[in-house]
């Protein structure tokens, strides 16, 4: 398979939705259709460094501010090569004259409504992007054709864990956890977590009041969904607020879900599995309450194999280098088995006599 090309460039849009065009020459590929600067990301260079350098390259200069990655897609160009495209979107407090060089013939400031033609193909995607509304976006974005973050308008929507199920453990309180899949993987708990709360790390009482609410939400659960490869709850999330939306996309950060149990009765059923170790087989929640943005320390759902709960496609999310022990235990992973299948028919034996073990 030959080699990826990987590149870069940026789409400048000026106020009455105007954006900068140039038309490339006869040198390279897709000649005489029109594009936004870009070119190849050299060796030692992050795909925003290149798109700036090929941007002053080929029109002289590359206004200063805020850049935010709007697309990133493989292709095969018409030359028969795989390209991977960056295109970060900036805008502009007014159009500017470009000096062009010789890889392009042409340059316009047009409309986004009515842009020149032909268009290059990632040229028209990208501006495809930009047409979508609310919901199309949120979507797009669960089906995976468009990369999360991404603003739209007053908003920036992310793509977001809720929860995972199976085996996790809660290093607060040194134990093991199990959710089960039947519970929380269909369409009615998707539906439960419409409008969840988006909040920055969880309160101290776990569960928020109104000081909570109004100190720690930043936005909300748009569009729930199934991960059936990953058996994971996730969801396009709607962040209102903008510093926050910038700090998780420069940061590392995950989530936790808060779930709550019938006042007054067990969570499930806690069962002992050697070593000291325990495992509580968690029933069906009585109430979510909110989805928290860990900001100090992995999720629970993350079980100790990185920062995974939050998908931002500019950050390279490098895996944490030392698992916790709890997950590298071979010997507590085979007592994990046994417990888990006892645990099971234990539980579906309680919801055959129709019990509730919850609190």
């Amino acid at each position: 398979m030959a080699d990826l090309i990987k590149a870069a460039g940026i789409l400048f849009i000026a106020p009455g939705n105007q954006a900068l065009f140039l038309l490339r020459g006869d040198g390279g590929d897709y000649p005489m259709q029109w594009a936004w600067p870009g070119g190849k990301i050299e060796d030692d260079e992050t795909p925003e460094e290149a798109a700036v350098r090929e941007t002053r390259e080929e029109t002289g200069s590359c206004p200063n501010g805020e850049r935010m990655l709007l697309d990133r897609w493989t292709f095969q160009n018409d030359a028969g090569e795989m390209v991977e495209f960056s295109t970060f979107l900036q805008r502009v407090p007014h159009p500017f004259i470009a000096s062009i060089s010789d890889e392009h013939v042409g340059w316009k400031w047009a409309r986004l409504d009515e842009p020149p033609l032909p268009l290059h193909p990632g040229a028209a995607r990208a501006l495809g992007i930009l047409k979508m509304n609310d919901l199309e976006l949120a979507r797009a974005m669960r089906d995976g054709g468009v990369i999360s973050p991404q603003r739209i308008g007053n908003m920036t929507l992310f793509a977001m864990r809720v929860t995972g199920v199976g085996v996790a453990y809660r290093a607060s309180i040194k134990e093991y956890v199990w959710r089960d899949p039947q519970i929380y993987m269909n369409e009615d708990f998707c539906e439960r977590c419409q409008g969840l709360p988006v909040i920055l790390d969880h309160p101290n009482m776990n569960l928020m009041d109104t000081e909570e609410y109004v100190n720690r939400v930043v936005g909300a659960v748009f569009l729930p969904y199934l991960d059936v490869e990953k058996q994971e709850v996730w969801a396009i999330v709607r962040i209102h607020d903008l510093e926050a939306a910038q700090a998780i996309n420069r940061g590392e950060f995950s989530t936790s879900p808060a779930v709550y149990f019938r006042p007054g009765m067990s969570a499930g059923d806690v069962q002992p599995i050697g070593d000291g170790n325990a495992i509580l087989i968690e029933n069906d929640p009585f109430i979510l309450d909110h989805l928290a943005i860990t900001t100090t320390s992995p999720g629970v759902w993350d079980k100790g194999q990185g920062l995974e709960g939050i998908k931002v496609s500019e950050i390279a999310r490098e895996p944490m280098l030392e698992l916790s022990p709890v997950y590298a235990d071979a010997a507590v992973t085979a007592r994990l088995d046994g417990a888990l299948m006892n645990a099971r028919l234990s539980l579906l034996a309680t919801r055959a006599r129709g019990r509730f073990a919850c609190r």
